[in-house]
């Protein structure tokens, strides 16, 4: 018998606080306000905390799946299915609908920065976000229509290639996650894959983090108990691992993309065993509840942000205002005149993420979780285990 199948199941409440944290990092990255939090260069590069998720996410799935006798794919996919599927179907049908009212507005002489339906919002594209292909090749929009939901693409199809990596025994199976993880760090840092690939390099860099998880946990399930480390040992650990996010995330060097998921790793690692003062605080309510809703803030940010930037453009319209303005390369900054509003202003979009991510999280993502509960109990029902 696989002695770690015997492991307890628990929940990593401090690592959860993380994705929570960092999700709110990538909003304020998206965000653009003059003069503000937004633009240090911290916030600036806080699109590379979705390898993070990934990572987290090999970590998580591994934890809970990897050495469950009973597990079945159906099962296992249903879950995951109804777990990511309701509310990316929910966001896709708010960009559907925004980009048909532009066409609408469209027909009576309003013209938007793209002609509706074309391009990366082509009706084409949502065939492949319906299905959550938009991430895999070179030919599809891995930006279209709900643009966060591309590392949900990637990471999605990862649950059902690491399920398949389940069906190897003993040590041949992690032996398996250590090659995965370091091939696709090594390719995606090579820029194995290019423009003129089929595949994507995201496919890469989301087997590069999700299989560092899953080896990051196999390496927690079997030393978690033996280091013998004191809660001050973990307090320096943790302040020397926050602190080293803080300045390798802005940074720019070679090969940034190992360190960082050797970074991610390590932080997984030592902040999953709860110990230090760090994990002290992200247990706090705050945290809690903010890890809580993460899926959903990172879902619905990028709709927020929109309608937020909308109003905007509309009381310029109307009021001869000039809160808008365009980059060289496209971007709308917002600007209300002074730094302290552009930051009070920021601080307020994160405050309506998380009420409308709590409203989806409640309304979106539970029914989701149950109706996929009902449905496996109901049609899938659990064999008896097989033995190693």
């Amino acid at each position: 018998m696989d002695k770690l199948a015997s492991y307890p199941k628990k929940r990593f409440t401090v690592l959860d606080s993380f994705r929570g944290i960092f999700a709110l990092c990538v909003v304020v990255f998206h965000a653009h306000y003059v003069n503000s939090i937004t633009e240090l260069p911290f916030f600036r590069r806080s699109d590379l905390f979705v390898d993070f998720f990934f990572v987290l996410s090999g970590f998580v799935i591994t934890h809970g799946y990897a050495f469950d006798k009973s597990i079945q794919f159906g099962r296992f996919s249903v879950s995951r299915i109804f777990r990511l599927f309701p509310l990316h179907i929910a966001m896709l049908g708010f960009f559907i609908l925004i980009e048909a009212a532009k066409l609408f507005a469209f027909k009576y002489g309003i013209s938007f920065s793209h002609k509706p339906f074309t391009g990366e919002t082509d009706p084409s594209q949502i065939v492949t976000n319906l299905l959550l292909l938009q991430s895999w090749t070179t030919y599809t929009a891995a930006l279209s229509f709900n643009y966060p939901a591309w590392s949900i693409s990637i990471e999605f199809y990862m649950y059902l290639i690491f399920y398949t990596t389940l069906l190897i025994k003993g040590f041949f199976r992690y032996g398996l996650w250590f090659c995965i993880a370091s091939v696709a760090t090594f390719l995606f840092v090579n820029n194995w894959l290019t423009a003129d690939s089929v595949l994507s390099s995201s496919v890469l860099r989301g087997l590069s983090g999700f299989f560092s998880g899953a080896v990051t946990y196999f390496i927690y399930k079997k030393t978690s108990n033996e280091t013998g480390l004191s809660g001050l040992t973990y307090s320096v650990l943790e302040i020397m691992l926050f602190i080293a996010l803080l300045i390798i995330i802005p940074s720019s060097f070679s090969n940034k993309g190992v360190v960082l998921i050797l970074l991610y790793s390590t932080s997984v690692y030592v902040f999953a065993h709860e110990k230090g003062v760090l994990s002290v605080l992200f247990t706090k309510k705050i945290f809690k509840t903010v890890g809580k809703l993460s899926y959903s803030i990172y879902m619905t940010h990028a709709s927020l942000l929109l309608v937020i930037l909308t109003i905007y453009m509309v009381f310029d319209k109307i009021f001869g205002m000039k809160s808008v303005s365009s980059s060289v390369n496209g971007l709308k900054y917002i600007d209300l005149g002074n730094s302290f509003a552009n930051n009070v202003a920021i601080f307020l979009v994160l405050s309506l993420v998380i009420l409308f991510s709590n409203l989806t999280y409640t309304y979106i993502e539970l029914p989701g979780q149950a109706l996929g509960h009902k449905f496996i109990n109901k049609y899938l029902p659990k064999t008896k285990p097989v033995e190693n």
